[in-house]
């Protein structure tokens, strides 16, 4: 019996809103070929928009109770999932931000071991150098002067043998993502260029001045936006 009544009463909701796109079908035609050329014309549209107004808040109505219900209930599991999505994000954000902590610290370990190899080398390379160039005075002093020259020649040539930097380690599935931020010091040090008008604050003040029509902000202009409403 109560599910009869159920289907019963959504035939009638059914029904209620195909009655209801009939009436703005015919609604949006008549908007579109109405044309107002004297004073009665006019009165008739007036007298026409008050209703399409009156046809507008009971199909909103109509609905209303039905949107009111899925509201809470869309309300009520966005708020289920946030209690239990919100715990996991900050445990994925505390044990990621300390892999990222050991990469950083592994990176600095990295860089220092990779300064102390290339001191070394270079310590290396100063020496054979040394080396070359006291051969090739002990040679020259023997009157090899070729000899000699061949020498000078190699110890120029010598460079630091190259260091390779360690890469950080990589963690499969997780990485370092940076965000781009900034925080405002020093809001009159801010360059106008990158100050950007508040529509909402310029509003205000017009409204403060009484919608004055010779209130005025350079760079601005200020107007009435007349759109049709209705009274009952």
């Amino acid at each position: 019996m109560t599910q009869g009544l159920i289907d019963v009463a959504a035939e009638g909701q059914d029904a209620q809103v195909a009655i209801y796109q009939q009436d703005t079908h015919k609604a949006v035609l008549w908007a579109q070929s109405v044309i107002v050329s004297n004073t009665i014309e006019a009165q008739q549209v007036g007298l026409m928009v008050r209703q399409i107004d009156g046809l507008r808040k009971r199909i909103k109505e109509h609905f209303d109770p039905e949107v009111a219900k899925l509201h809470e209930a869309h309300k009520s599991l966005l708020s289920k999932v946030k209690a239990l999505t919100d715990p996991l994000e900050q445990a994925k954000r505390q044990a990621g931000a300390k892999v990222l902590t050991w990469q950083t610290e592994e990176q600095q370990r990295a860089a220092r071991a990779a300064a102390a190899a290339k001191a070394e080398a270079e310590r290396k390379a100063a020496e054979e150098r040394e080396a070359l160039l006291e051969q090739a005075g002990v040679l020259e002093s023997q009157g090899q002067a070729k000899e000699a020259m061949t020498k000078t020649f190699e110890a120029a040539v010598i460079k630091a043998a190259p260091v390779v930097v360690e890469a950080a380690p990589k963690v499969k599935g997780l990485f370092g993502r940076k965000t781009p931020k900034v925080d405002i010091l020093d809001m009159g040090a801010v360059p106008r260029e990158y100050c950007e008008p508040s529509e909402s604050r310029l509003l205000a003040a017009w409204r403060a001045s009484g919608y004055s029509p010779t209130f005025t902000v350079p760079g601005c202009k200020f107007h009435m936006d007349e759109t049709v409403t209705t009274r009952t």
